[in-house]
């Protein structure tokens, strides 16, 4: 897709799994939460309170309690009003773009959010929710966790999610520059510097960034961040000009000391993605699914094993799709054309896969095309994933799939400044093995 065909354009990919039996007839979308401008993440605490957090692209986080209908009138954070300690920018695909909370949030009340900044960065940083009132955060406690470079306005991923081991993940697109190959850059070595917009921005150097944090764009990194990292030598590639950093690297990351060979950037995990705006982890198999959007002629899904140990290399810039020479990547597991996806142009939503209580809809992998408002569910068959169209429309509208406590999935509409939940009547008994009756 072109990062012409509209004034922002948020690309995202999804892909469904496996059906054990056909959703029911009377499976569709409802409203589950009204007036919030622009959502772009959806995501529930894991603290029993069964809430609803709500992203808008403003940077404002909203909260709908369990069994109402719209989010209360007051923010849980204002980003907008508050700027955090860099500036969110809305620039091209910019803006909030993910947020995640701590696995051990209800002690600990730490929440994570990732946007653009106005430095030419994306930030990832920590907040606290407030001790006196669990539905406001405090805007005076954010702390910036890690900064990486952006080439350009595009192209940005964003998505953050906590994996089943603790530890954060964060998606990277490639900037949007193809002629800067990050996407299979694993070393400051390799960092094409010709001219911009593979050079260095000087507002982000300027405002203290790593100019070796463009090697961990077009890829999905993993940190730990309840440790940091003293001033010294290291391979962060993100870190202070002095070697510190508000994260440390997992031991088994691939490529962390001298894993995989000496100098490379130990925060990434995965490698070979153009955009992978929007991914996710299956609750029960703990399966990574990453939607990484094509460019001008295909979509892609890509899967990570559960417990992987990460460094797959997802093909691009080599490969869009099946498309291009591949050899030695991790193939797609489902791919679609954008000619088979119909106008105005392509730009696919990963989603989630389905493990709530609806009848017949568990394990399938559920995902959207923002710019065709089509929305797909795959199912697993043996080895082999297959998709199938349930809806189409409306169009650039879908930006984000999202799970509550217990496993409902939820869609955000952009422009409908809503939340969608898929719902039926027919709904399962499950009993504590996870297994329908």
């Amino acid at each position: 897709m072109s990062r012409n065909a509209l004034p922002y354009v948020f690309a995202l990919l999804g892909f469904a799994a496996p059906l054990s039996a056909a959703p029911p007839a009377d499976l569709a979308l409802v409203a589950a939460v009204t007036g919030v401008p622009q959502p772009i993440a959806v995501r529930n605490a894991g603290d029993g309170s069964n809430r609803l957090f709500v992203g808008g692209r403003d940077g404002r986080i909203w909260v709908r309690l369990a069994a109402q209908s719209s989010a209360l009138a007051t923010p849980f954070l204002d980003l907008a009003a508050n700027p955090p300690p860099r500036a969110i920018s809305q620039a091209g695909e910019g803006g909030f773009l993910g947020l995640a909370f701590h696995p051990a949030f209800a002690s600990n009340r730490r929440l994570y959010v990732s946007y653009t900044d106005a430095q030419g960065g994306t930030t990832v940083a920590r907040y606290l929710a407030s001790v006196g009132n669990p539905n406001l955060g405090d805007p005076g406690s954010g702390q910036v966790v890690i900064r990486i470079a952006q080439d350009e306005d595009f192209h940005i991923g964003g998505d953050i999610h906590f994996g089943p081991d603790g530890y954060l993940y964060i998606s990277r697109g490639d900037g949007g520059a193809k002629a800067c190959a990050r996407s299979q850059t694993l070393a400051p070595t390799q960092i094409v510097n010709s001219s911009s917009p593979c050079s260095s921005s000087a507002a982000f150097l300027g405002s203290g960034g790593n100019p070796d944090s463009r090697a961990l764009q077009g890829k999905i990194l993993r940190i730990d961040v309840d440790s940091t990292t003293a001033a010294g030598s290291n391979e962060l590639c993100a870190a202070a000009a002095n070697g510190a950093a508000n994260y440390a690297i997992p031991a088994a990351n691939p490529f962390a000391g001298s894993a995989g060979g000496a100098g490379r950037c130990d925060e990434i995990f995965h490698y070979g993605l153009r955009n992978p705006f929007r991914f996710s982890f299956d609750r029960q198999t703990g399966q990574m699914f990453i939607g990484d959007v094509g460019e001008s002629a295909m979509e892609e899904v890509d899967l990570a094993p559960a417990a992987s140990a990460g460094g797959l290399n997802f093909g691009w810039i080599a490969c869009e799709g099946t498309l291009g020479t591949c050899a030695g990547t991790t193939v797609p597991i489902l791919t679609y054309t954008h000619a088979a996806n119909g106008g105005p142009c392509a730009s696919i939503t990963g989603g989630f896969r389905y493990h709530g209580g609806i009848s017949g809809f568990d394990g399938t992998y559920v995902f959207a095309d923002y710019c065709s408002g089509r929305i797909r569910f795959a199912t697993l068959s043996g080895s082999t994933w297959s998709a199938s169209e349930w809806a189409n429309g409306p169009d650039l509208q879908y930006t984000s799939f999202g799970e509550d406590e217990a496993g409902e999935l939820y869609l955000t509409e952009i422009s409908g400044d809503r939340v969608m939940r898929f719902n039926s009547a027919q709904i399962a008994v499950l009993f504590g093995d996870g297994f329908e009756d």
